[in-house]
């Protein structure tokens, strides 16, 4: 099925733009160099910004409008160097994504300082961030500038690494800018799109833009683009397929943990005049995957058999990128975009004796409509952001049916009971809009005050409807609707006695709904249930950061610290509901997150540079005293990289560290071991080595090089289980992976 539609989608696709804006007369576009902004932020030469790669970045993007990429500089939605914010922020250039010939978005981001992976299977998983998952709306995903709502537990597996610009990802919170879920952080994805010269006439570029393999998973992919440049219109139109087979641990084959992924793109940008841009962005992505375990603490084979086939997503927005200079804003954007998200989770249960439960919980949605209007303007010595921005998500109640086998001692069937298709739980919508200011004042080249605030309407509804079980019904006849006027602002500074030495404090107030799916959402957990919640409050929260931030030529580091204290707390709990065991989201009385994040660079010669980072983080239920489940030991990496630019050619050693986690909720998680894995980087621009190869780069990976037996410690697991059936699921062992991937 996918092959036809990458053939099809691919023939469509390349063909579609091919007379779309033809013609002769129209106005040449007069073309300006583009405005890169950025300063290292540790973790060496592929964590920065553009402008760390200037030579390279000038020959690709001088021919590029003013206006860039629209969404982009996500903490401040301003075109600051990362010095001038006050928040902790990290990005991944395109460069350094290249580099490690990544499986996942997941995988590509544990790398950041209080960053975390939570494994579900072969294609990547959750993100946990500063302790909390991702799988609880705490942590805001934006794609291009926009967010990406409906279902935070698998958003991630629909992208393709190769057709990634750069991720720009902010710790901390960031409700005051962003509204709810930007509780812990916000990662911004930003898509590439077409680069060159697009004043002259109309012209076709296509390439291969990827082609990888990996061992460990045998998996193989490739990305085809074609970009469309002429008469101020610049466009991409990409196709994607990825196909792996189950990977492979120190401890075996990881059953269940195959994937396959496919999608379809197009950004098409069009320049009337300099300095405004229109922009339509369009996807569909389709995913294939097994949940091999972790997810929602279902164990994994043979107990549980649980596959996604398929998760399906359709997007488009329509986007605008300009100047207002007679109202005196230097930078106007507005979007409006739709997202809906269809999924099927198949499931084989074998987890009672002499029983066999077999289930389709299909998901229809949710869809998402949104937008966002917002100006910036020169005011009191510094820059003014105000603006608006919403979404409604309406989330369908999903629809499932069953069939349950029973053997006797012998294994005989004794009995088969079917249940058919009907929906689970309630039809629910959730809407927000939020107004927002920001203000980024610098009296003096020594300090910057950056101040903020924001007002949102939330509000939720839901239906009554049959639920999948007879004994949660109680439960959805206390749906109801609510509505919310939460008030989050946000302060930090930045103070510079000298050029080499920086101190930052922020402190910020987030907020935060519970989500339709936590409240309303039930489903089949092992033998039991999860059973929804209609009564859930509200999350608020406060977080305190101080950093230092040091300068020197050859050295560059950043420290911070924080503590963030959260009332009515969300905590997927064990409970018993009808004598099966089951988990309920919960209120907890409150949560206080604390810990230390380190990085830095280390230029020792020219060509040799050495990078590491840390993090350490400590949570608690403060009404209970007892540790947050799930929350990452002390962990890090320490690389060092040799770079020849001449030759665009480069080798990279990574150790990645964990130390044991052993401050754990007993009733919720088992101890960890601690580890220490070696993977080797090696690439070079293949231009430089023949003139047959223009346009190529060969890239080079051996991940976890002594084939290390390991696991994540915040991968999810229901202890109730036992721990060998893959929950939590072993890491990868040993994988060499190959890749060729296009200069542009």
């Amino acid at each position: 099925m996918l092959r036809s539609l990458v053939t099809a989608s691919g023939i469509v696709l390349c063909l579609m733009p091919l007379n779309l804006f033809a013609g002769e007369g129209e106005e040449r576009v007069e073309v300006q160099p583009v405005t890169v902004i950025g300063q290292p932020v540790g973790l060496g030469s592929g964590y920065a910004l553009a402008q760390e790669s200037q030579e390279t970045q000038q020959a690709e993007t001088l021919e590029l409008p003013d206006v860039h990429v629209i969404g982009a500089v996500t903490a401040t939605r301003t075109n600051r160097e990362l010095d001038q914010i006050s928040k902790a922020v990290s990005v991944l250039t395109q460069e350094h994504i290249e580099s490690r010939n990544a499986r996942s978005v997941q995988e590509l981001l544990e790398e950041v300082p209080g960053v975390s992976l939570s494994r579900a299977g072969g294609l990547g998983g959750q993100i946990v961030m500063r302790g909390f998952n991702s799988n609880v709306p705490r942590l805001l995903m934006l794609v291009d500038g926009d967010r990406f709502r409906g279902r935070n537990t698998l958003e991630y597996n629909l992208f393709d690494p190769n057709q990634i610009e750069r991720i720009e990802v902010i710790r901390g919170p960031s409700s005051t800018m962003y509204g709810p879920d930007a509780m812990v952080g916000v990662v911004n994805i930003i898509t590439r799109r077409a680069k060159g010269e697009y004043s002259g006439p109309f012209r076709l570029v296509p390439r291969l833009r990827a082609l990888d393999y990996t061992s460990v998973n045998h998996l193989r992919g490739t990305r085809a683009e074609v970009d469309v440049l002429g008469h101020g219109i610049d466009g991409l139109v990409g196709v994607s397929w990825r196909q792996a087979d189950d990977y492979q641990s120190p401890l075996g084959q990881i059953q269940n943990s195959a994937f396959e992924q496919f999608q379809a793109d197009l950004r098409l940008g069009y320049s009337p005049v300099t300095g405004h841009r229109i922009e339509i962005t369009g996807k569909f992505a389709d995913v294939e995957s097994g949940r091999a375990g972790g997810i929602g603490g279902a164990p994994g084979v043979p107990l549980v058999r649980q596959r996604e086939d398929p998760l399906r997503e359709s997007f488009g927005k329509l986007a605008y990128q300009g100047r207002l200079e007679a109202l005196g804003l230097e930078k106007v954007e507005a979007s409006v975009y739709g997202r809906q998200l269809n999924s099927r989770l198949a499931t084989d249960n074998r987890t009672q004796a002499n029983r066999v439960i077999q289930s389709n919980n299909l998901v229809v949605g949710p869809t998402v409509i949104g937008g966002k209007v917002f100006g910036v303007k020169p005011w009191s010595q510094g820059t003014l952001t105000i603006g608006t921005d919403w979404f409604r998500e309406s989330r369908k109640g999903a629809l499932a049916d069953s069939m349950t086998t029973n053997f006797n001692a012998s294994g005989n069937v004794t009995s088969v009971t079917t249940s058919p298709l009907a929906q689970t739980a309630p039809d629910a919508t959730q809407t927000d809009v939020g107004l927002f200011v920001h203000h980024d004042w610098d009296p003096s080249p020594k300090l910057t005050v950056s101040t903020g605030g924001r007002l949102d309407y939330i509000r939720t509804t839901s239906k009554t409807s049959p639920a999948i079980a007879p004994q949660l019904q109680a439960a959805y006849e206390r749906g109801k609707e609510s509505s919310e006027l939460p008030l989050t602002g946000a302060i930090g500074l930045i103070y510079r006695p000298w050029d080499i030495l920086h101190f930052t404090a922020n402190v910020g107030k987030a907020f935060r709904a519970p989500s339709t799916i936590e409240s309303f959402g039930s489903s089949r957990q092992g033998a039991g249930f999860n059973v929804p919640n209609p009564d859930l409050k509200s999350e608020e929260g406060v977080t305190y950061e101080v950093g230092t931030r040091l300068r020197l030529p050859i050295v560059h580091a950043n420290v911070t610290a924080f503590r963030s204290d959260y009332t009515n707390f969300v905590i997927r709990q064990p409970i018993t509901f009808q004598g099966l065991p089951s988990f309920q989201n919960q209120n907890a009385g409150g949560a206080r997150m604390q810990g230390v994040e380190f990085d830095a660079t280390w230029t020792i010669t020219a060509g040799w540079e050495v990078l590491t980072n840390a993090a350490y983080l400590h949570g608690t239920d403060t009404g209970t005293g007892r540790p947050l489940s799930y929350v990452p030991p002390f962990n890090g990496l320490l690389g060092a990289r040799y770079t020849l630019p001449e030759k665009g050619a480069y080798v990279e050693g990574v150790t990645k560290w964990s130390l044991r986690k052993d401050q754990i909720d007993s009733a919720l998680e088992r101890e960890t071991a601690g580890y220490v894995v070696l993977n080797l980087y090696a690439g070079i621009d293949l231009w430089n080595v023949s003139s047959g190869l223009p346009d190529m780069r060969l890239r080079l990976a051996l991940e976890n090089i002594l084939n290390q037996a390991f696991r994540q410690p915040t991968t999810v697991e229901d202890i109730r289980f036992p721990g060998g059936n893959e929950n939590p699921l072993v890491e990868p062992g040993r994988a060499f992976s190959i890749a060729l991937t296009s200069r542009f």
